[in-house]
């Protein structure tokens, strides 16, 4: 074999490997602690609130795996309304993923303002899925409903609608988690959303429905409930 075709074989081989593709399933799992998180059931918080959680609801958009020598692999339209009353939607469908070695996941948890201000959209995106206020508001980030004795409003109901997208209020948050091994077909996230609550005094804050200072906080709560396992 001459020399001149080694090299070519080589290059063909090297574009070869460049174009070879996988799939995932990332897997959103909602936990309270270290028990799967189940609706109407009873928790008990860090700061001691008995909690039933009737709704969970949030946006996860612009999904990226973060590789080597800066590689990144961004999905295509990339949109998802998780709802944990909907068991399939908690599973996200990644496709065409080049095979390299990633190191980090990145997401949004929210919408972004440019997609906010695109108009009415469609699918996870339809405004009739109660997850849009109106065109000054944009949408819901992150919904959590439910009930606790703690708190001093009819029927001792909570209800936090985390969004808003004009400044200075963007609740919108990146979420980067580090992957400690390869991806095999399934990447698995837990959603603790026991952390969510470790700062909170239901007795005090227990309803949040507009964009705003309070909102921005809880924003940043939402950014620690995420964890790779």
């Amino acid at each position: 074999m001459t020399k001149s075709i080694l090299i070519l074989l080589l290059i063909v081989n090297s574009i070869g490997g460049l174009h070879a593709q996988t799939s995932c399933r990332l897997v959103v799992k909602p936990v309270f602690k270290n028990e799967t998180l189940a609706l109407n059931h009873f928790y008990v918080t860090a700061t001691g609130d008995s909690i039933k959680i009737e709704t969970l609801r949030l946006y996860i958009s612009n999904i990226k795996l973060i590789g080597e020598k800066g590689f990144n692999f961004s999905e295509n339209n990339s949109f998802h309304l998780l709802d944990l009353e909907v068991a399939q939607s908690m599973t996200i469908n990644l496709t065409d993923i080049p095979s390299i070695n990633y190191d980090r996941l990145s997401f949004n948890m929210g919408i972004d303002s440019a997609t906010n201000v695109a108009g009415a959209l469609s699918g996870d995106l339809d405004p009739s899925n109660g997850m849009y206020w109106a065109w000054q508001s944009g949408y819901i980030n992150f919904k959590i409903e439910g009930t606790s004795s703690s708190c001093k409003t009819h029927k001792h109901e909570f209800a936090f609608h985390i969004g808003g997208y004009q400044p200075p209020f963007n609740a919108m948050r990146t979420i980067q988690l580090e992957l400690t091994k390869p991806i095999n077909g399934v990447l698995e996230v837990q959603l603790d959303v026991s952390k969510f609550f470790e700062s909170i005094l239901l007795s005090e804050t227990h309803t949040i429905q507009i964009p705003g200072n309070e909102a921005m906080k809880i924003a940043d709560l939402t950014s620690r409930i995420f964890q790779i396992k």
